[in-house]
């Protein structure tokens, strides 16, 4: 391998032109290839911002009350909420022989002859490498964030508590609260398989049920379903068990991947990050219901509902790469991006959690 990869490094943090096209690389795989088929990604948020939405009014129009008939001052509820961004940092550090290591695997991945990888492939490696990492730390935050995380102490690892509570709520925690929310209470529907002796024994029409629960009698335009992996699977295998009897609507298409589950108009999405994160963090106990944050979710809602606010679409450039040669020979990765997430409008969505 012919590739000097501390020369790379060390050119790359000092040439604004390649530390600008890195960012712009890793910010669209990050914010536009994965977050935003989940959540919708808004910038320019500011700490203190209104995140107001009101219920619509209803019972407004009335027969003519003529010259000085009565106004009318229809009841309308309103939750209040605000932008709280917080200041999420990366900081990461490999030795040369390590780092060099992952490259070569990344090399034979993806189908380099190692003797033919060079600075091109070296800065394709970067960008996977970096954006890999950036995207699944920001989707966890989304999800799972709890800026009393640590008062809680339901994580398995005390020490990951840094990585939970950079934002006041992800998106469990805040369903979690609006559960507490008289208001919303027709928002929520039951997911009994959280509260059962074992949550992951699921029934083979337990998908299909809970999903239809979330798309009937709602008082919004049909969005999306957005899921952990464990649902959208049980949902599938329902397909597959229909497919096995005999009935082939669709399901050719679904088990070759050609098309994408839906409930009623409303398209499926789903994280299996959620999953893995439950059970590697949360989840003390296989088959410890009420320990932490729910084993299963689902949330019916438009995906302009599902907000991940960042100060700027900017704030990924904020990068620096560095080598330090010498006995230390190490490669360190920073950047930092201020980020927080909000249900803006809480009277349109329907949940079980």
């Amino acid at each position: 391998m012919a590739v000097d990869i501390k020369t790379i490094f060390t050119e790359l943090n000092t040439d604004d032109r390649l530390i600008e096209q890195t960012s712009e690389i890793i910010k669209s795989k990050v914010l536009f290839e994965e977050a935003s088929e989940l959540f919708t990604i808004v910038p320019g948020i500011k700490g203190g911002q209104q995140v107001a939405a009101a219920k619509t009014p209803e019972y407004i129009t009335r027969a003519s009350q003529g010259c000085g008939g009565n106004a009318l001052n229809p009841d309308m509820p309103a939750i209040s909420q605000k932008w709280n961004p917080k200041l999420a940092e990366i900081k990461i550090k490999y030795c040369y022989t390590d780092f060099m290591g992952f490259f070569t695997q990344w090399g034979l991945k993806n189908g380099y002859a190692i003797k033919d990888l060079g600075e091109t492939e070296f800065m394709k490696f970067i960008y996977d490498f970096v954006s890999e990492a950036i995207k699944a730390d920001m989707l966890r935050i989304a999800l799972l964030a709890n800026e009393d995380i640590a008062t809680a102490g339901y994580l398995i690892d005390s020490a990951k508590n840094e990585f939970y509570d950079i934002i006041p709520k992800g998106l469990i925690p805040t369903l979690q609260y609006f559960t507490t929310v008289g208001a919303l209470s027709d928002n929520f529907v039951p997911l009994s398989a959280n509260v059962q002796a074992d949550p992951y024994n699921l029934s083979a029409e337990y998908s299909k049920d809970l999903f239809r629960q979330l798309t009937r009698d709602v008082a919004f335009d049909q969005g999306q379903i957005l899921c952990n992996g464990k649902l959208y699977q049980n949902y599938e295998d329902y397909f597959e068990d229909l497919a096995g009897a005999g009935i082939e609507t669709s399901v050719n298409r679904i088990l070759n991947g050609q098309g994408r589950l839906s409930r009623a108009g409303a398209p499926i999405v789903y994280t299996q990050g959620f999953d893995r994160w439950r059970k590697n963090d949360i989840e003390a106990v296989t088959g410890d219901p009420g320990v932490g944050e729910p084993v299963h979710f689902a949330i019916h809602t438009d995906k302009t509902n599902l907000q991940i606010g960042v100060d700027d679409l900017r704030s990924l450039e904020d990068m620096t790469f560095e080598y330090i040669g010498g006995d230390d020979e190490h490669f360190y990765i920073k950047a930092n991006y201020m980020m927080d997430f909000k249900i803006p409008n809480p009277f349109d969505f329907k949940a079980a959690i």
